[in-house]
């Protein structure tokens, strides 16, 4: 199912096509699994009916609901103003020869509801990662694989901005270290979640040239189902 505010229908269209696709084809085809997901692509004034995840325009899914923004988002242009100020104008570069003079980031965004999709793969297929990073890591690897089996036209729009802002130095956020992500997660900040979020994609775009899709059915089946192992595991392994 998808739903969409009134002025989303062209954005909720898009991303529907998108999920669908994840489901079909990743889901059925790949990870022979198809959770059960509802789409909501929304604009600002409907977000926080929908979702209690700020700012406007962060993808998010919780709870069999996946959220995205339908309609230009300051988030996005705050990103881009990271990279402007601290990398310089050759990183602004290879953004706008993919994302256009103004580097509108939609068209990337629009990808990462796979990223969202997966979340619902890990919650629904009964299993347990012991860490917030690595549900991350799956759901980067989920996207990866998506557009390098399905979407190969569109490898530009998914990696050079992960790539780009990948190289912000850590130091410019509060919280960059791997515990603090493991302690805090969303709450490391908005920016230096998608930091986190960007080293992910690298890494993800690393082990998918390595062992192709193969490395994700293999993460996705090494998840504990039993909810005592989880808990036993996640005392047991000390975070990063």
């Amino acid at each position: 199912r998808v739903c969409s505010s009134n002025d989303t229908l062209a954005a909720a269209r898009d991303i529907g096509k998108v999920v669908a696709t994840a489901s079909v084809r990743l889901g059925g085809d790949v990870l022979k699994f198809r959770p059960r997901v509802d789409t909501y692509v929304l604009n600002e004034h409907d977000w926080p009916h929908f979702t209690a995840t700020q700012p406007y325009g962060l993808p998010n899914y919780y709870d069999r609901r996946l959220v995205m923004a339908g309609t230009p988002a300051r988030f996005y242009g705050d990103l881009v103003a990271l990279v402007a100020a601290h990398l310089g104008d050759g990183a602004m570069r290879e953004l706008r020869d993919v994302y256009g003079a103004g580097v509108d980031l939609a068209p990337f965004f629009t990808l990462t509801a796979v990223h969202e999709w997966c979340h619902g793969v890990h919650t629904q297929w009964g299993g347990q990662f012991v860490r917030k990073w690595l549900t991350e890591q799956f759901a980067s690897m989920c996207v990866q694989t998506y557009v390098e089996a399905y979407r190969p036209a569109q490898r530009a729009v998914l990696n050079t901005f992960p790539a780009v802002f990948a190289r912000l130095p850590a130091a410019l956020f509060e919280h960059h270290t791997l515990a603090e992500f493991e302690e805090l997660y969303s709450g490391v900040g908005a920016a230096a979640y998608a930091w986190f979020q960007c080293q992910f994609h690298v890494v993800s775009r690393r082990v998918y040239a390595a062992n192709g899709a193969a490395a994700l059915v293999h993460l996705l089946h090494q998840l504990p189902k039993d909810t005592l192992l989880a808990e036993q595991l996640e005392r047991r392994v000390s975070a990063p």
